[in-house]
Parts: C-alpha cells; sequence; structure tokens
C-alpha cells in the first residue's frame, strides 16, 4: 500500500471519529469539509478585496529609481560636504563656450556645494600659495591649474577658467606696461598679464549661473558679474574671457583643448619655485 493512500485513510479515520464524537453524519460531514469550502471559494469578493489583490508591487526599477532620484537631499541632510570621500553622487553639467569657441562641460552646482567647494581650496593655503605678498599674485595661473584639477578628483567638480587683461593703447603699449589693479581684503593686487580663476555654475531659480573661486580676492565663491566689477574697478575697459580647465595661462587660450591631457606638473614647478624666491627675498620680474 502506498503512503499517499495511507495518509488518505488516516485522514477519513479521523474524520469520522470528529463525526462521531460531534454526532454527525456522513452527510453532514461532507457538507462542512467539502460544500461549505467551496462556498467560501465561489463566494463574492468585496471591493477591498479586489483591490487588495490587485495592487501591483513596486518593480525593481521603480524602487531604485525612487531610492536614487533624491539622492542630493538625502546627502545634503546628513550635512556631507561636497568634497566628503563619502559622496558618490556627480553633479549634473552645463556647457559653457571657451575663447576659441569650443564648448566644454561645467558642474553645476547647489549654493552649499560650490561653498564646500570653496572652502576645501581655501584651508589648502601652502599647496595653492594663499597668503599676502607679491609670490602668490605672481602665481595666479599655477593656483588655478592645480585647483581645477584638485576640486575634479576629490570633491567631482568639473571647472572652466575665467581670464581677465588689462586694457592696451597703441600709445601707451611701448611707454608703459597698463595693470590690473585690485583692492580687496585691506590688501592692494596688481597683475600685468592677466589674473585668472576658476568658474563652475550654480543652481539659481532654473538657471544656470556662473559663480567664481577666488580666494585670493574673496572669502567665498562669488557671482561671475561681482567677481569681474571688482578685477576691473580700476580698468573698466579690460577684457575677461573664458576657456576650459585645461588651458594654463593667457597664451594658451587660442589651443585650448577641453578633451586635453591635465598635466599640472607646470603649475606645481610654478608654485615651488615663488616660495623659494620667497624664503630668499627675491622677487620675480613681473
Amino acid at each position: 500500500m502506498s503512503l499517499w493512500r495511507v495518509l488518505s485513510l488516516v485522514c477519513l479515520i479521523l474524520s469520522l471519529q470528529f463525526a462521531r464524537a460531534e454526532e454527525l453524519s456522513i452527510e453532514e460531514l461532507i457538507q462542512r469539509n467539502v460544500v461549505d469550502a467551496c462556498d467560501k471559494l465561489n463566494k463574492p469578493k468585496t471591493t477591498c478585496q479586489v483591490h487588495k489583490e490587485l495592487k501591483p508591487k513596486k518593480s525593481a526599477v521603480v524602487e531604485t529609481a525612487a531610492a536614487e532620484a533624491p539622492i542630493e537631499e538625502t546627502l545634503q541632510a546628513k550635512n556631507l560636504n561636497r568634497c566628503d570621500s563619502s559622496r558618490a553622487d556627480i553633479p549634473a553639467q552645463t556647457e559653457m563656450t571657451s575663447y576659441s569657441e569650443k564648448k566644454f562641460p561645467v558642474s553645476r552646482l547647489t549654493e552649499s556645494d560650490v561653498q564646500d567647494v570653496f572652502k576645501y581650496v581655501n584651508k589648502q593655503k601652502s599647496r595653492y600659495l594663499i597668503k599676502d605678498g607679491w609670490a602668490a599674485t605672481g602665481v595666479c595661473a599655477a593656483r588655478s591649474h592645480l585647483i581645477a584639477d584638485d576640486i575634479a578628483k576629490d570633491c567631482k567638480v568639473e571647472s572652466g577658467k575665467v581670464f581677465v587683461s588689462p586694457s592696451r593703447s597703441a600709445a601707451t603699449l611701448w611707454m608703459f606696461k597698463n595693470s590690473l589693479w585690485v583692492e580687496a581684503k585691506g590688501r592692494k593686487f596688481r597683475w600685468d598679464e592677466f589674473h585668472v580663476a576658476n568658474v563652475v555654475y550654480v543652481e539659481k531659480n532654473g538657471q544656470a549661473e556662473p559663480y567664481v573661486i577666488d580666494p585670493i580676492l574673496f572669502d567665498k565663491a562669488v557671482p561671475l558679474n561681482q567677481w569681474e566689477a571688482l578685477v576691473k574697478s580700476q580698468d573698466p575697459s579690460a577684457s575677461s574671457w573664458v576657456t576650459s580647465s585645461r588651458a594654463f595661462g593667457q597664451s594658451d587660450r587660442h589651443e585650448d583643448d577641453p578633451n586635453g591631457f591635465m598635466n599640472t606638473q607646470r603649475a606645481h614647478e610654478a608654485i615651488e619655485k615663488a616660495q623659494r624666491d620667497e624664503r630668499l627675498m627675491r622677487k620675480p620680474r613681473p
């Protein structure tokens, strides 16, 4: 005899025993166990039961999208700095057009994120030679180059560069150099050829507004128009333009290659030389 038959026989015997205990007939037993079960299966469902059964489960795609969409809010709620190594999100980007009419991507940040980046830069005063004196003034190109490379690696922020060059007329070109004279933070600065700093976008009211990161002149990141107003305050006719982060100095603007290799060796050497000259009190030629 098979196991299935044995089990069926045991169930039948148990059912008969229960029927006898309750003084039920075979017909009543069938009514209770079989007919009632069929009635329950065929009974019309209530509206709540129907909706409960038809309500679909969230798909993996929906759950993933819902988890990833508010990543910016989640990270900011935890007060994670834009340059914190725990941040895995990459900021959105908006294209900027360079002096040579080449388009390149620049990060679009929140106001708090751009100030995080500024603080990251400003605290590394030795690396970027952020200090008083002529040595710091003479290495703005090297500083901007290192900053662009560092914030791309540590903050996942792509920046451009904004240059300002003093105006010169034919009459004054051979007599003397016209210079950019700027007064900020209680100090006076002078640039004979150009001044340069890093630029990114900041999201404001659905618009991407350019902001400049310049720790020499400001204590925080500021809108581009505010930065230009200060740098051009003594020379309103000064010219300005932007390049990708790959252009080093003013002469590179014509051959700016946004996809080129980011070589920081020249920048490191320029800052190291300025530091040595400062220690020896040897002022470089302007």
